[in-house]
């Protein structure tokens, strides 16, 4: 059970000694716990009862003691981060951007149920109804009167997808902005990224996010032109009221130097390791262990005559 719930309701049904208490997942890459914010428990499925007496939290030795010996300096930090106070991240409510007339509630920021907190400007592993895995970025967030909620923004591709028509170095993290927009639901998001202009790439990183979920981008694809372009004002930033949690930025003591280039092969396998990965729909991005597997976004093949590189 829930840990809020445990000391306060019991499942009808169950013995005692058959009812066990969770509040964190555990990662056990980097070796570190999180407390769990959005709970899908079974207990839904149960029966809850209020106990005549709540329970006194009382936390036992674990009976991995030995090794928690070996891991003293970690348990410091994570006794450090247990006592800091981790913000709340409401949903955040905006006018209708598209000053439209309708009966949808828009959002800068919103609790999904599987990704956990999306606001405008992040950037978003979401799968299509294709069944493909793509990145977009977050442009609307809303809510419809029948309580689904979508969101709208740009997608971005690998240079897999046009390399076999441009001669232009790549880098061996870069993506590329594209000038489609559509529509996604917010179930369809499996895990967050991070892109960011060429500059900033060199400058800092977000927290939040593992590097290998990182990309940069200095480039704009337009299919209805078929041009290729570097981006002249940058990424698009996104203003928010003071409700919005702001992302945690590091700035690197020495800014870094130039990404690594790509070569052929790292471009081409790049998009086989995409493609080779099959999604996998039980995949819950709030599992801290869990990775992103995404595939190609277009599927057709761009001809030589698609493409004008202004570079």
């Amino acid at each position: 059970m829930n840990v809020k719930e445990y000391f306060k309701f019991r499942p009808e049904g169950y013995l005692n000694k058959d009812v066990y208490v969770c509040e964190s997942r555990y990662n056990s890459k980097n070796r570190w716990f999180k407390k769990i914010k959005v709970w899908e428990g079974a207990e839904k499925e149960a029966t809850l009862t209020p106990r005549e007496v709540p329970l006194e939290p009382n936390r036992t030795v674990s009976v991995f003691r030995e090794r928690v010996e070996k891991h003293k300096d970690e348990l410091a930090e994570l006794e450090v981060l247990e006592n800091v106070q981790e913000k709340e991240r409401p949903d955040v409510v905006m006018y209708n951007p598209l000053g439209t007339d309708d009966e949808n509630t828009y959002y800068e920021q919103y609790n999904t149920v599987c990704s956990g907190v999306i606001k405008t400007g992040d950037y978003v592993y979401v799968v299509t109804d294709g069944g493909k895995q793509m990145i977009a970025q977050v442009d609307t967030i809303w809510e419809t009167a029948d309580n689904k909620c979508y969101f709208r923004g740009p997608f971005l591709i690998f240079p897999s997808e046009v390399a076999n028509i441009i001669t232009k170095p790549f880098y061996k993290q870069e993506v590329l902005l594209t000038t489609m927009h559509d529509t996604s639901p917010l179930v369809g998001i499996v895990g967050k990224c991070g892109v960011l202009d060429y500059d900033d790439y060199l400058k800092c990183r977000p927290t939040e996010i593992a590097e290998t979920d990182m990309y940069v981008c200095e480039s704009v694809y337009d299919e209805s032109n078929r041009v290729a372009r570097k981006l002249k004002t940058g990424l698009r930033k996104f203003e928010h009221t003071k409700d919005v949690t702001v992302d945690e930025i590091y700035y690197f003591p020495k800014q870094l130097g130039p990404p690594a280039l790509a070569t052929a092969q790292d471009v081409q396998s790049t998009s086989s390791a995409f493609t080779q990965k099959p999604f996998n729909p039980n995949v819950n991005a709030d599992s801290m262990d869990g990775k992103p597997q995404f595939t190609n976004l277009i599927n057709t093949t761009i001809g030589s005559q698609d493409v004008e590189m202004l570079l």
